[in-house]
C-alpha cells in the first residue's frame, strides 16, 4: 500500500495514541499483513506493541517521499467497521496523507492490535500481554475508590 498524497510530515512524532482501521488477511484470532511481512512473518502479533520497519522512504504517488511504516486508516466510516478492517491503535505518527478515493491514512512507527476488537492498549510495558481488559479494570477497581 502506498500514498496517493502526502499531507503532513512529523519531524518529531508524538507518543500521543490514536486509533484507526488496519486491513488484515486471516482469522479475528489470527490476523496476517495483507500486503507485506513483519521481520520475515506475515502473522500479526497480538496485546502488544510492535514496530515497523522504518529504515525505507517510499515515494508516493504525488512525488513526495515519506518514512516507511504502518498504513492506517483515519475515521470510522462503515465501510471500515466490516472485515477485513480491524480497529487499531498507533503512536509516533510519521505523516498523514490519502490512499485515493479519499480515504485518510496516518503512517506511524508503532502500532498495537488488540485481541478483543474494544480493547484498549497498555500506555507502558507494564501490563502482561495475555491479560484481558476486563482484569486490567478489575485490577485497579479497589474498595473505596469505585
Amino acid at each position: 500500500m502506498c500514498l496517493f498524497s502526502v499531507h503532513e510530515q512529523y519531524d518529531k512524532p508524538s507518543a500521543l495514541i490514536i486509533d484507526g482501521r488496519k486491513e488484515f488477511n486471516g482469522s479475528r484470532s489470527k490476523p496476517h499483513f495483507t500486503n507485506y511481512d513483519l521481520r520475515g512473518k506475515r502473522e500479526v502479533p497480538l496485546d502488544e506493541w510492535i514496530s515497523a520497519e522504518t529504515a525505507q522512504q517510499i515515494r508516493a504517488s504525488d512525488g513526495v517521499n515519506y518514512e516507511s511504516g504502518f498504513h492506517v486508516y483515519e475515521g470510522d466510516t462503515r465501510e471500515l467497521n466490516k472485515s477485513p478492517y480491524r480497529r487499531v491503535f498507533v503512536r509516533f505518527v510519521t505523516a498523514r496523507g490519502d490512499e485515493g478515493r479519499d480515504r485518510k491514512v496516518v503512517i506511524a512507527r508503532e502500532m498495537f492490535v488488540p485481541s478483543d476488537e474494544n480493547g484498549w492498549p497498555p500506555k507502558d510495558g507494564s501490563t502482561p500481554k495475555k491479560q484481558s481488559t476486563l482484569d486490567r479494570i478489575k485490577g485497579a477497581i479497589k474498595p473505596g475508590n469505585a
